[in-house]
């Protein structure tokens, strides 16, 4: 693992069969400040089911490179890269990555309802989604994506701000009657 992370291009990770060695090149590389654009472009594969791009520079290219490249993504993670997750990139996103059941868009500023709403209509499977601290989304937007994803079995809201104390009463029924988990703020002390 070590040469090919040190001579990458050396190397055609696009048929490589081991999304899990992939993945450990990764995070290597990632705790070793080597992960860049070029680098990520090189290692996206089919293999990959898991990935986690948090705190990493990415741009729309390698975002858009993500449903051709790595077809059956189950897990995704884009905490912390709001310089780039807009609306409409995340739209493009999750159209075309439709297996996805983790969905880690926490620290996503520049996200509103439209993602919601596109998560809503394209990962109907979805398992697990963070959208904590994600200041342009809504209790409106959260309890129309519940109304969709009926398979949501955790949904972290932590710092939503925008959520009325009839909306909380809804989302704490609905956590309830379905046994999921909904973590939100709340204005106890």
């Amino acid at each position: 693992m070590e040469t090919i992370c040190d001579h990458l291009e050396a190397y055609d990770m696009e048929n490589f069969p081991d999304g899990y060695l992939v993945n450990n090149m990764m995070h290597k590389m990632k705790r070793e400040k080597k992960l860049n654009t070029r680098t990520i472009k090189s290692l996206l594969c089919p293999a990959i089911e898991y990935l986690d791009l948090e705190g990493i520079y990415l741009t729309e290219g390698i975002l858009k490179m993500l449903p051709k490249r790595c077809p059956d993504l189950r897990v995704l993670s884009l905490k912390n890269c709001g310089y780039i997750m807009t609306d409409h990139l995340m739209q493009q996103l999750v159209r075309a990555c439709t297996n996805v059941e983790s969905l880690n868009l926490a620290g996503c500023h520049h996200l509103s309802d439209k993602t919601l709403v596109a998560i809503a209509k394209h990962l109907p499977g979805l398992l697990y989604l963070n959208i904590s601290r994600v200041p342009g989304l809504t209790g409106k937007g959260v309890l129309h994506l519940l109304e969709s994803c009926h398979s949501l079995l955790h949904l972290d809201i932590y710092g939503v701000s925008d959520i009325s104390d009839i909306e909380k009463a809804t989302l704490a029924k609905t956590e309830s009657e379905r046994g999921m988990v909904i973590l939100l703020e709340t204005s106890e002390t």
